[in-house]
């Protein structure tokens, strides 16, 4: 199988039919540095900053921080656990403040001459804990999934495909596992060297449920140093 086939398929695999473009006149640019330090040979540090800017990339919609600590569990598996501060803005233009924390397991395969990843993440997050009546009280509790494939074309250049699925656990006080969000990702990754890679991608983010709900495409770069 050739490469353009492979491409193909992995395409294919992730779903992406649909016409790559939104509804809305809106551009969006999501921004992302990610450090991970090595503390042994199956743990290490990850420290993470973003920013996401929208309209038409002139405000900051969400900025946030992230700290935990990744440990394999085998060659092929990974369990990871998370905290994230965040802000987003309202439409007042103040910023909604979030603490999320979350756990991950993923295994990595390979098949086909490309890379196969699967990812589940249970997450909670509590929102404006210092002015909301329920504070601590109450969490949104969600479980992520997420398929993700990639080719590498040469030494420094690979290619990328994800899709990402948002289920709801107990979210306004409901609970359900029906999807209600999903994210679908391509793009391209540039490894300089073994400790430095730079990702720049295509996002498209789509509620399932509502009646003509938005679909915002996104345009992202992401730097990961791992020491």
């Amino acid at each position: 199988m050739n490469f353009i086939r492979q491409l193909f398929l992995l395409a294919c695999i992730l779903g992406f039919n649909e016409n790559l473009h939104c509804q809305f006149q809106d551009a969006g640019l999501w921004m992302n540095l990610n450090v991970e330090k090595k503390l042994t040979e199956n743990l290490s540090l990850q420290l993470n900053q973003f920013v996401r800017l929208d309209e038409n990339c002139s405000e900051i919609g969400t900025w946030g921080s992230e700290v935990g600590f990744n440990r394999l569990i085998t060659k092929k598996s990974k369990f990871a656990v998370m905290y994230r501060l965040m802000g987003r803005r309202r439409n007042d233009l103040s910023y909604s403040f979030r603490h999320r924390f979350f756990a991950d397991i993923s295994r990595q395969s390979q098949w086909l001459g490309m890379t196969f990843q699967a990812r589940v993440r249970w997450q909670m997050q509590y929102r404006d804990v210092n002015s909301s009546l329920n504070g601590w009280n109450y969490a949104e509790k969600y479980i992520r999934t997420l398929f993700f494939a990639s080719k590498r074309i040469t030494y420094h250049w690979s290619a990328f495909a994800m899709a990402e699925l948002f289920s709801p656990v107990l979210i306004a006080g409901k609970t359900s596992f029906a999807p209600d969000r999903t994210m679908r990702y391509v793009g391209l990754n540039f490894r300089h060297n073994r400790h430095s890679e730079i990702i720049l991608y295509y996002l498209i983010n789509r509620p399932v449920y509502g009646i003509n709900p938005r679909t915002d495409c996104i345009t992202g770069i992401r730097w990961d140093l791992t020491l």
